[in-house]
C-alpha cells in the first residue's frame, strides 16, 4: 500500500525533470569541451576529473557538480522506491536530527 504523502506533486515531478534536463546539458557541455562525441559513454565523474585537470580554476564548480551528480543519481536510480525503503529513509531522516 502506498502512502499518499510519498507521491510527488505535479510541480515536484516537473522540478525533477527540469533538474535532470539541466544536468544532462552540463554533461553534454563537458563532453564538448573535452572533444568527446555526444554518444560517448564515459561517466560524468571521469569527465569532471579530466576537465578539472585541464582547468584547475574550475575545481569549485567541479565539486558542486559532483554533489549535484549524487542528487541526479538518487533521482534517476531510486525512482521506484518501495514502501519499506521509504520507511527506512523516514527513520534515518529522524535520526539525523537527533545526534
Amino acid at each position: 500500500m502506498t502512502d499518499a504523502s510519498t507521491e510527488l506533486t505535479g510541480k515536484q515531478k516537473k522540478d525533477v525533470e527540469d533538474f535532470l534536463h539541466l544536468f544532462g546539458n552540463a554533461e553534454a557541455g563537458l563532453k564538448r569541451r573535452l572533444g568527446r562525441a555526444a554518444t560517448d559513454r564515459t561517466g560524468v565523474s571521469v569527465l569532471m576529473d579530466e576537465y578539472e585537470k585541464l582547468n584547475p580554476l574550475w575545481s569549485s564548480s567541479a565539486n558542486l557538480l559532483r554533489r549535484l551528480a549524487e542528487i541526479r543519481n538518487l533521482l534517476t536510480h531510486q525512482r521506484g522506491l518501495d514502501e519499506g525503503s521509504l520507511q527506512m529513509i523516514r527513520g534515518d531522516r529522524g535520526r539525523v536530527g537527533q545526534p
